[in-house]
């Protein structure tokens, strides 16, 4: 007669993996700094998108390459702005609130601005710029913008 169910070895087995699998899966399931990160790399990735398609459908010409669109940081949120000069005008943009996140860039200040060509700067083949996300634990995220204005996320 063939016994039926698990043996005890067999039982402690599944036991041990599903506690190994819990002590990495459960802080990944639970944790909304990591989605949160994700989400706002996203949005900001929509923003300068979307700043870089305006400068390049600009045809008012205010400056010798284009008219400026670009993205800035005010009061702890990201917001779209046309002229980026000294007093950079906020246009309509949804704005992306950035909390108690840290942002920091390499390559330049903000406000971040896209000429006619979709290049930040001047002239395209100049800047490349790499922003970093991070928040309080230990989850970070990286947005790209090279040279020639391609938007990505990860590093550059």
């Amino acid at each position: 007669m063939r016994a039926k169910g698990f043996t005890l070895v067999e039982l402690i087995i599944v036991i041990v993996i599903l506690g190994i699998l819990s002590v990495y899966a459960a802080p990944r399931l639970f944790s909304t700094q990591d989605s949160d990160l994700t989400g706002i790399q996203a949005s900001m990735i929509s923003l300068f998108r979307l700043q870089q398609q305006r400068a390049m459908q600009d045809t008012e010409k205010f400056f010798q390459y284009g008219a400026y669109y670009g993205v800035a940081m005010d009061n702890s949120q990201l917001v779209g702005v046309k002229d980026c000069g000294s007093l950079p005008i906020t246009i309509e943009t949804d704005a992306i609130a950035t909390g108690n996140l840290d942002l920091t860039l390499q390559g330049e200040s903000w406000p971040i601005c896209f000429n006619s060509l979709g290049c930040i700067g001047e002239q395209c083949g100049n800047i490349a710029l790499e922003i970093t996300l991070s928040g309080s634990g230990a989850a970070s995220r990286q947005l790209c913008i090279n040279t020639q204005g391609f938007i990505r996320s990860g590093v550059c």
